[in-house]
Order: structure tokens, then sequence, then C-alpha cells
């Protein structure tokens, strides 16, 4: 008995990443200071695969951390996610992508001419594959430490955040 409880537990609790998630969702973290802003995402894995198969019309595209999967992120980021200041749109830096276990993860950096005072973000990543799509995104401007956290749904996709 003690064996075949040890066992569900391990397969059910322990090994999350061989189950399917009924759940959609993207995290990310973005630290604002002077004129520059850092962004860190995370996604599903087989979620962001997915979307990068659509966008790019490859069906045989699997995530890795190489320049052109990379490019191919890039295109479906700047489709669907935006980072703007009076109206100027800033461009993303690609610095880093990676794995961890189920998530897959991208750094990226923007920069503008001028102190950031406010920005505006739109954030619709992935929600073209699901109608329960959240994505959150979690600021921190320096050196106030002043936060503010976003939570985009369909017909909530833009927000400011101001310092």
């Amino acid at each position: 008995m003690t064996l075949l409880v040890l066992t569900l537990y391990h397969l059910i609790v322990a090994a999350p990443e061989n189950r399917a998630h009924n759940f959609h969702v993207s995290y990310g973290k973005m630290a604002v200071e002077g004129n520059s802003i850092y962004l860190s995402l995370r996604f599903f894995k087989d979620d962001l695969e997915t979307a990068l198969c659509k966008s790019s019309a490859r069906d045989d595209l699997k995530l890795a951390a190489t320049p052109q999967c990379d490019s191919i992120y890039l295109r479906y980021f700047a489709e669907k996610f935006e980072i703007t200041c009076d109206g100027r749109r800033l461009r993303a830096e690609l610095l880093s992508s990676g794995e961890d276990g189920d998530m897959w993860w991208y750094k990226l950096n923007f920069s503008d001419s001028k102190t950031l005072h406010a920005v505006t973000i739109k954030n619709t990543l992935l929600f073209e594959l699901f109608d329960d799509q959240k994505n959150i995104v979690q600021v921190m401007h320096f050196p106030s430490e002043q936060q503010q956290s976003f939570y985009f749904i369909r017909g909530a996709e833009r927000y400011t955040a101001s310092f």
C-alpha cells in the first residue's frame, strides 16, 4: 500500500511537467530605472511553441536558445507586446532565453533617450490561442521601489504605469 501511495504521489504531484496544464498564463517582471526597462517573461513551453509554430507557419518548431528561435520569438513578440512612452514605441533587445522545467523564459531590454516617467504596456501574448489567456506583469520603478501589477485579459489589453 505504501509503495502504491508513493508511486501515485510521484506521478501526480512530484512530476507536474508530465501533465497538461488547464490554465493559460504568462508572467512578467519589469524593472524601470532612468531611461531603461528590463523585462523578464515566463510562459508554459508548450503554449509558446504552439503560438510560434502558428505565427511562423512552421509545424516543426521546438524551442531552443538559438538565434533562429530567438528571431522567431522576437517577431511574434513585436506583434503582441508593446511598450510606448510619449507615443513612441520602444524597441526590444533580446538579452537571453532558456528553459526552466515546463516553462520557457525570455529576458529583454528597452531604452529611451529620455528618463521614463510613464510607460504604456500592451500585452496580447497568446490571446490568439486561448480564450482564457491571462498575462500578468509586475512593474517596479527604481530608485523609488514603487510597484504596480497589471492583469491583461481580452478587453483589458493596455495599461499605463506612472512613476
